[in-house]
């Protein structure tokens, strides 16, 4: 068995994926395999890596299975000892690979690790995060996540330039025991996109292993990857996310929270809407669109219990 498996899941991230490919390749551990998932890319994206990358292995799927069963496709062929997911995006500094897997080694409950992600410019991202709940929605719904009072209870609460362990990991890069995933599985298919990151780090969790934040490794994201997905603009990224919360909410914690969650959020929206009706029509139209896709989200998952026909 080999050290490492590098799962990496594409569509139109041709415009980012040379230097993330180039960083792989640079690296200081060689005992690792690349297998890139690529959900029916319109631009060079396949040809790109097939001509000048011979060393990855490359599933072309015909139609968008979405991240999660991306990710589980790829699970079928790793042969690593550890697993880990990387946005094509992502930049990494040579020794990276090499000081993850070292630092899932000396931690022997660490089930994931991640790292701290930075813009291009250098800047810190969001990498670590509580799990959701009402009062989460609340601040950010409120926009007061973004104060650094209230922002404090949706991000994990600690001091960003320390090792903890966390509740949840956002994506770009993080690393995976693969012997707990031969237990608790990978994603749950259910999530096209969107929480199924969340959803793994609770089954973590539940496994009594640990989710751990490592601020000493650090990796780049160029932009968003996922652009790409954007077949019908933000409209149809909304109306996704709002599918997965239900299916994530209901999972979790039943489908009256589910409820309240929805009735949170659409009654938000109808605030915003009414406080911008004559001032800033395009914010009130905007509010009015959101209050409709909740209901469609609703109405699509029965109330979070079920996922609509993939691929959305």
């Amino acid at each position: 068995m080999i050290t490492a498996s590098v799962f990496i899941v594409t569509q139109n991230s041709a415009p980012y994926l040379r230097a993330c490919l180039e960083s792989l390749r640079a690296q200081s551990l060689e005992d690792f395999e690349l297998i890139v998932v690529d959900n029916a890319s319109s631009d060079n994206t396949v040809d790109l890596i097939r001509h000048a990358y011979p060393e990855a292995q490359v599933l072309a799927n015909n139609y968008n299975l979405g991240f999660a069963n991306a990710h589980n496709l790829a699970l079928t062929l790793a042969r690593g000892r550890y697993v880990i997911l990387l946005d094509p995006a992502a930049v990494l500094p040579p020794d990276l690979l090499q000081s993850a897997v070292k630092s899932m080694e000396k931690v022997l409950d660490a089930g994931i690790g991640g790292v701290q992600l930075q813009d291009r410019h250098g800047q810190a991202l969001l990498s670590a995060q509580l799990f959701p709940s009402l009062f989460n929605e609340i601040l950010a719904l409120t926009d007061l996540s973004a104060s650094h009072f209230w922002g404090r209870f949706v991000r994990f609460g600690a001091n960003p330039a320390e090792a903890a362990a966390v509740d949840c990991l956002p994506c770009g890069f993080t690393i995976l025991r693969r012997s707990l995933l031969t237990e608790i599985r990978l994603f749950d298919s259910r999530f096209f996109m969107y929480y199924g990151m969340v959803d793994l780090c609770r089954r973590i969790h539940d496994a009594d292993f640990k989710v751990y934040y490592w601020p000493d490794l650090q990796v780049t994201l160029l932009g968003d990857a996922r652009a790409g997905t954007r077949v019908d603009g933000d409209k149809l990224l909304a109306l996704w996310r709002m599918r997965s919360q239900l299916l994530y909410y209901q999972k979790w914690h039943g489908v009256l929270y589910a409820q309240l969650v929805k009735a949170l959020a659409q009654n938000c929206y109808r605030f915003k809407a009414w406080r911008n009706g004559r001032r800033v029509p395009n914010a009130a139209a905007e509010a009015r669109l959101m209050v409709q896709l909740w209901r469609q989200a609703w109405q699509e998952t029965k109330g979070g219990l079920i996922s609509p026909p993939q691929p959305w």
